[in-house]
């Protein structure tokens, strides 16, 4: 009984294997060796004589050659030694076939190359803000008044540095206004809202103006009501929404359509319900 050391492509990927052959095989020429076991890059040995990788048209034989048996103890190798006893242990000993398919999933969730893929999907990126340092660089009057007398590796640097302290200005600079908005919003949502009915049936919830009941648009838009006390006169809604622009136009086709108010006047008034819905559709957006 003999090794060979095989090296062909398999499903197209290069792949080292030792395969035994009997004292015959130059005679009868077997094309099917008694025992094959895959030589991984580590070393180790698995074998798949009862599972052996099917090869496709496009595979080849790289080499071949007679070699050592790999289970052969290396007196200037202890440690092989003893892992080829282990794996010629587990390759002589009896195989159950219905744990092959859990002992392949072991196999691929301990090998090197996964435990780096796991660690990769599972590992946290860092934010934006870890990859920023700590601090930076002080830049003191004596370094800028030495500018003219630097090189260009320290001109450089120098440079950096004073980007680098431009932009934290900046930083601090935007985070002083959010600060202040937020604050603002805050202050915003804890003061009274407007009561006011709009032509939907909800209230307005703008906030009130001042300790009043109503926001400025709604308080101003009562003001110019009572000093208009006439009822002859056409009297619009507040064009807010587009419940309120309906209100609008059915009440100018009415005073139309009772010649209160000539066509002109009509027409001017439907095209200023048209801006006013375009304003709307506008701010939605």
């Amino acid at each position: 009984m003999g090794w060979l050391e095989v090296h062909r492509t398999v499903r197209g990927v290069p792949m080292e294997f030792r395969e035994e052959f009997s004292d015959d095989f130059t005679r009868t020429q077997v094309s099917v060796p008694p025992r094959t076991f895959i030589v991984h890059p580590d070393g180790r040995l698995e074998d798949v004589t009862d599972r052996r990788p099917v090869s496709e048209p496009g595979d080849h034989c790289i080499s071949i050659k007679v070699t050592d048996d790999p289970f052969k103890p290396k007196a200037s190798s202890p440690e092989f030694a003893a892992e080829a006893r282990s794996v010629q242990a587990e390759a002589e000993a009896p195989r159950n076939e219905e744990n092959d398919e859990d002992y392949e999933d072991d196999e691929e969730k301990d090998h090197p190359l996964h435990v780096a893929i796991e660690n990769m999907l599972n590992g946290k990126p860092p934010s934006e803000a870890e990859l920023l340092p700590e601090s930076l660089p002080k830049v003191s009057e004596w370094d800028l008044g030495g500018i003219d007398h630097l090189g260009p590796r320290g001109a450089y640097k120098m440079l950096e540095n004073l980007e680098a302290h431009q932009e934290l200005v900046e930083m601090r600079g935007r985070a002083r206004r959010t600060v202040a908005a937020v604050r603002n919003l805050v202050e915003a949502n804890r003061a009274p809202r407007c009561m006011q009915i709009k032509s939907d049936g909800t209230t307005c919830q703008a906030p009130a103006w001042g300790d009043r009941l109503l926001c400025y648009f709604h308080v101003r838009t009562q003001m110019k009501h009572y000093t208009e006390p006439d009822s002859n006169k056409l009297e619009l809604p507040v064009l807010e929404d587009t419940r309120s622009l309906q209100v609008a136009i059915t009440q100018i086709c009415r005073f139309m359509a009772d010649n209160r108010i000539d066509v002109r006047t009509g027409r001017a008034l439907l095209y200023g319900i048209r801006m006013a819905e375009r304003n709307l559709v506008e701010e939605e957006a």
